[in-house]
């Protein structure tokens, strides 16, 4: 965000307990902003914060996206609290999410289907290598502000999202990850972010869609983008990324929006089983960052990269 080094906006997430093996529990709701110029973390003052979650997803919209003005961070579901205020996040063990026993305390994972939008224009205006260690002087700088729908979505983690140009504004494309106690999503949405309500919209995509846990979408080679770096709401090219799978290949399709359906992609090259990597995208190179097996999730420094052009995999 922001222009010159700018900064990174993260919210929420899982605290780990325990190392042998680690656990993730109590999702929390705060929002940092990184600092690039000085290395550090700097909360950020945010009202009407939503329920602490861990496993959901966000996404960066660009201005004219909603009525309201400027850029905006979107959250959607994510696993949060339980029934009478006890934690509920899933126990991370090997390359599942695993239902806690009872005797821990902790009722199975529940889901949210809440949508939040957070302004972050204003966020990196004060950073720059100065200033306190915290944002928060008392008053709140900015104010969640959670999304109306006229449909409901069913609840949802690690669900891919990928805000695209519709006919009169910003859509959000919403496929993927997983509901109550684990089970995969084989349906998508788009949410026309431009009306208020938000209008939902089932999709009906046919084919061989990518394995639903943390699932990504990157766009394609060849897809032709506006002022505002998206693609067509009716001619995009996505591919849709897995990093839950643990295989010997980059788990990945390919769904063309103007046939709505999904391809399975193979790619060539050897890469480690890994799980749980983060996806990032750079012109027509896919990288696929850290990750584990087993027992050490999350603890890889490998970086991989998947090649759209040529579906080529290199470490």
């Amino acid at each position: 965000l922001g222009d010159g080094p700018g900064c990174l906006v993260l919210f929420g997430g899982l605290r780990t307990l325990g190392v042998n093996p680690p656990t993730c529990s109590h999702p929390m709701n705060d929002a940092f902003a990184y600092d690039l110029a000085a290395d550090r973390f700097v909360k950020v003052a945010a009202g009407n914060r939503p329920p602490g979650r861990g496993a959901h997803t966000s996404v960066l919209l660009p201005d004219g996206a909603l009525s309201n003005p400027g850029r905006h961070l979107l959250v959607l579901g994510g696993f949060a609290e339980g029934e009478a205020g006890a934690h509920s996040a899933p126990i991370v063990s090997g390359h599942r999410l695993k239902k806690p026993k009872a005797g821990n305390k902790t009722p199975s994972a529940r889901a949210l289907e809440d949508v939040w939008v957070l302004p972050v224009d204003g966020i990196c205006a004060g950073l720059g290598g100065g200033g306190s260690e915290t944002a928060d002087d008392g008053d709140d700088l900015v104010e969640w502000r959670q999304l109306e729908l006229d449909d409901a979505l069913p609840p949802l983690a690690h669900a891919a999202v990928l805000p695209l140009q519709g006919d009169h504004g910003v859509e959000l494309l919403v496929v993927g990850g997983v509901k109550n106690n684990s089970a995969p999503n084989k349906c998508a949405w788009l949410l026309d972010l431009s009306t208020t309500p938000v209008t939902v919209r089932a999709l009906e995509l046919g084919g061989s869609p990518p394995a639903p846990f943390a699932s990504h979408l990157v766009l394609d080679e060849g897809c032709e983008v506006d002022g505002n770096g998206l693609v067509s709401v009716h001619t995009a090219k996505l591919v849709g990324i897995s990093s839950w799978a643990m295989r010997s290949d980059v788990p990945f399709s390919k769904l063309d929006l103007a046939t709505r359906k999904w391809v399975q992609g193979t790619a060539d090259g050897a890469a480690a089983h890994q799980a749980r990597y983060s996806v990032t995208q750079a012109g027509s190179t896919v990288f696929l960052l850290g990750g584990g097996s087993g027992s050490t999730m999350g603890t890889s420094l490998l970086v991989r990269a998947l090649e759209l052009a040529t579906s080529h995999t290199q470490t």
